[in-house]
């Protein structure tokens, strides 16, 4: 039970905290930037961005330097979407001589496609379906070429934190586990809450309002399946 707890505490709770991708402690840019070598760090790991994706709009939100329990510098940033802000990083390895780049925000590149497979395992199951997902949890390494399909072709480990909204009370938790042993098939590492809400809640949701919703409790029951990268799960 205490295992079932900290899942469901986990995949609503991240996400509810989600100021960044990832909540951490960051230092002031520009004091740690008069450092020998910081500047350049930073500038690396700036123009990795550009080389990836082109011209994006991103403001520097704040940089974690690598030190002796993390092995990669970490610029935090905010990139303006078409729907909404939304907080990436860049990360910046050195292994062997070598600097490697990854990043989450190909996560955003790609959560359209994500979602609309999601959706539409999930519609398999159940009758009015919502999908909304956050593939910032992923760190990506690959050419912002590539899509979903042959990000897992490649070796790519996908994960993801997602909420799916549901109007439909018919055998809940069973349709839980079909939609779970469907998604599973996907073979990527998933934190999944599944909502179940009435009607008006349901007409009314959209990525703005998920986050509303959640805190006030205002849904009827959730489940949540755990698909872990060895392809095990827990549903609470």
């Amino acid at each position: 039970m205490k295992r079932k707890r900290k899942v469901a505490a986990v995949a609503v709770g991240m996400i509810l905290g989600l100021g960044g991708c990832m909540p951490q402690k960051t230092d002031s840019i520009h004091p740690m930037i008069q450092r020998e070598g910081f500047g350049q760090r930073q500038n690396q790991m700036e123009q990795y961005l550009r080389r990836k994706y082109g011209n994006i709009k991103y403001e520097v939100t704040g940089i974690i330097w690598k030190f002796w329990n993390q092995p990669y510098d970490q610029m935090n940033i905010r990139i303006q979407t078409e729907e909404r802000e939304e907080n990436c990083w860049v990360r910046r390895y050195e292994k062997n001589g070598e600097i490697i780049f990854t990043d989450s925000y190909f996560g955003l590149c790609i959560r359209k496609e994500y979602e609309k497979k999601m959706e539409k395992t999930a519609k398999i199951v159940f009758s009015k379906v919502k999908v909304f997902s956050f593939t910032q949890e992923s760190e990506f390494s690959q050419n912002a070429e590539e899509g979903l399909e042959k990000l897992k072709e490649n070796g790519e480990r996908i994960r993801a934190i997602s909420w799916i909204f549901v109007d439909d009370r018919d055998h809940f938790e069973r349709k839980v586990r079909q939609f779970e042993a469907l998604w599973r098939n996907e073979k990527m590492e998933s934190l999944i809450v599944i909502f179940l809400t009435d009607e008006k809640v349901f007409l009314t949701v959209d990525r703005d309002k998920a986050e509303k919703i959640v805190k006030s409790c205002s849904y009827l029951d959730r489940k949540v399946c755990d698909i872990q990268w060895e392809m095990t799960s827990n549903l609470s």
